[in-house]
């Protein structure tokens, strides 16, 4: 589920916009700080 969501959320972003990229590092960097 986990890995589900951060790989469409990086295809989306990459296709969408700088913001929407910015938006999926900083998620996936919040779940990485949270589960170390």
């Amino acid at each position: 589920m986990l890995f589900k969501s951060i790989g469409k959320g990086n295809l989306s972003s990459l296709k969408t916009d700088k913001m929407g990229l910015k938006f999926g590092q900083t998620k996936i960097f919040e779940v990485i700080s949270y589960a170390a």
